[in-house]
């Protein structure tokens, strides 16, 4: 890649052996065809929709970059699809787009299965010749072309775009189609390890659910499906005042700045100069707002005044009580009837079943163990997504 001193009509980097200004285009002139059912449902069809068969996709299934299998998933049949799609089919690489709730998300189709194009989405097929479908995927995520878009949507709390608002869509696009095609290379490349780790951190966290779903025991159980070698005694019941000391954050805001990091019903805030007396770890869990995330604070820390933190008492380990808050429906104790809130006696006298010590020891251990490879995950995931909005901002016009 080189740097290009025209930030306006070429981008800051380029791929060796292109030049010149890239081409302004009204958007639809690069645009062979726009597949558009919105509207359209079975009913109206005179049919319904199927237990299996072609899944249909909405706005609620395609996601930035992908296809959300999971989500409200609806399936036709043959004769659901035929009538439906009929000469309009859509094929692997084809490009969706969600025109409301929400605007812009973009995702290409990932093979040549069927499928049926449903509410809020349509799909664009590039003019051969002068835009490929990679290309085309890769240009409306761009920054500035996502941006031009939220400004022409149109709506309430639900905004929408029109194929009439997007006729005054104006893009940057490289004349030479091999230019399109390295830049394309260069995102698919990206994206697919993005991709990769996305999948790679589902499968971790499914198998901390797993873990924890055989770790501990169920609702009327008094051992767990899974027990460390050496250990088969009944855990015992206790109340959560018998685990840990539930404490009050403090107002920070007479403190300086520092590096005592500040945590709140979000996380981490700042840095102050001072940290609350306590030596040892604790586990932070809403007082007011975010009631449903607890997460370790690693001394010294300083907690504001909407989140308590629980440390764990004598005999009691660290890691296994933090599994045990996750496992906790938080929801349930919900005490308030606008903004979630907790109080610490509602905590106190929540009923938990715990085991051992040297017990509790193991099972925090192995959840150490599968949470740094989660965060490791987790992180190499951000950066790869911060790289690819680098290379958006700076290749796209």
């Amino acid at each position: 890649m080189s740097t290009s001193n025209d930030t306006h009509k070429s981008p800051i980097i380029r791929f060796k052996g292109f030049s010149g200004d890239w081409e302004q285009r009204e958007f639809f002139d690069s645009i062979h065809k726009t597949i558009d059912f919105r509207g359209r449902t079975p009913k109206k069809l005179g049919l319904d929709w199927s237990s299996n068969g072609y899944p249909a996709l909405s706005a609620l299934n395609v996601k930035n970059g992908y296809i959300d299998f999971s989500a409200d998933i609806h399936y036709g049949d043959e004769s659901l699809y035929r009538r439906w799609m009929g000469g309009n089919e859509i094929y692997k690489g084809d490009v969706l787009f969600t025109m409301e709730a929400p605007v812009g998300n973009v995702a290409q189709v990932p093979d040549d299965r069927g499928y049926i194009l449903s509410q809020r989405t349509v799909a664009f097929i590039p003019q051969p010749g002068k835009m490929t479908k990679d290309f085309l995927a890769v240009l409306l995520t761009s920054p500035l072309v996502q941006a031009r878009i939220k400004s022409l949507a149109a709506g309430g709390t639900a905004q929408g775009v029109s194929q009439k608002s997007l006729k005054a869509l104006s893009v940057k696009v490289p004349k030479a189609m091999k230019e399109q095609g390295s830049i394309s290379t260069l995102f698919m490349s990206i994206s697919n390890a993005i991709a990769l780790h996305q999948r790679q951190l589902d499968q971790l966290q499914t198998l901390k659910r797993e873990f924890l779903k055989r770790l501990f025991p169920q609702r009327e159980q008094q051992q767990p499906q899974l027990r460390f070698t050496g250990f088969d005694d009944a855990w015992e019941q206790r109340k959560l005042s018998d685990v840990v000391d539930v404490r009050s954050g403090k107002d920070y805001k007479q403190l300086q700045p520092g590096k005592i990091p500040v945590y709140g019903t979000g996380g981490y805030m700042l840095s102050v100069n001072a940290a609350l007396s306590e030596k040892q770890d604790a586990i932070g869990i809403g007082r007011k707002g975010t009631i449903d995330h607890p997460y370790i604070l690693r001394a010294p820390f300083w907690t504001v005044d909407t989140l308590f933190y629980a440390i764990p008492r004598k005999n009691f380990n660290l890691g296994f009580v933090d599994a045990l808050f996750h496992l906790v429906n938080w929801k349930r104790y919900d005490e308030s009837t606008g903004v979630p809130s907790l109080s610490k006696v509602t905590i106190n006298s929540i009923e938990v079943k715990t085991p051992c010590l040297a017990e509790q020891e193991k099972i925090g251990l192995q959840l150490s163990k599968l949470d740094d490879s989660i965060s490791l995950h987790q992180q190499k995931f951000h950066n790869l997504q911060k790289a690819k909005q680098r290379f958006l901002q700076t290749i796209f016009l």
